[in-house]
């Protein structure tokens, strides 16, 4: 999903900063199949630059993650995580809302990010923040000789 970046103000119960910490990691980590946290935990270590990692605080702890990368005038979200607890209580939403205002502040133009059809909290979450549809991809599962997979 994409949209035109429009400039906003960001949300006071988001935190921006450069680096992915322990209690970012532990919630964006824990919404990931767990034979893909090793590797993400080392492609979050060195994300090209400008980056910056968001989380969205409640009661002192973070319930939603968010990770922004710009280059040639385009943003990509990633990492959009919320702890299965703290669901419905608007973390995510704010974390994209801070995302789209620091890309704003880094001149990009369009922002996108993927997100998987069947997900549809998160399709009513995109949409509802004005992203539209822009491609599909289509993922093949292959099955092992004993039809598992």
């Amino acid at each position: 999903m994409f949209k035109r970046i429009v400039p906003t103000a960001a949300p006071a119960d988001v935190e921006c900063r450069d680096h992915a910490w322990q209690e970012w990691c532990d919630v964006y980590l824990a919404a990931i199949i767990e034979n893909r946290r090793a590797v993400n935990q080392q492609i979050l270590s060195a994300p090209p630059n400008p980056h910056a990692f968001f989380a969205c605080g409640r009661d002192g702890a973070i319930i939603s993650t968010g990770l922004c990368v710009v280059s040639f005038g385009c943003a990509v979200i990633e990492c959009v995580a919320t702890r299965p607890d703290a669901r419905r209580q608007g973390g995510a939403m704010a974390v994209l809302r801070a995302i789209l205002s620091r890309a704003a502040q880094q001149d990009a133009g369009l922002i996108g990010l993927q997100v998987v059809t069947s997900n549809l909290s998160a399709v009513r979450l995109c949409e509802g923040l004005g992203f539209v549809a822009g491609a599909t991809k289509r993922f093949w599962v292959l099955k092992g000789d004993d039809g598992q997979q």
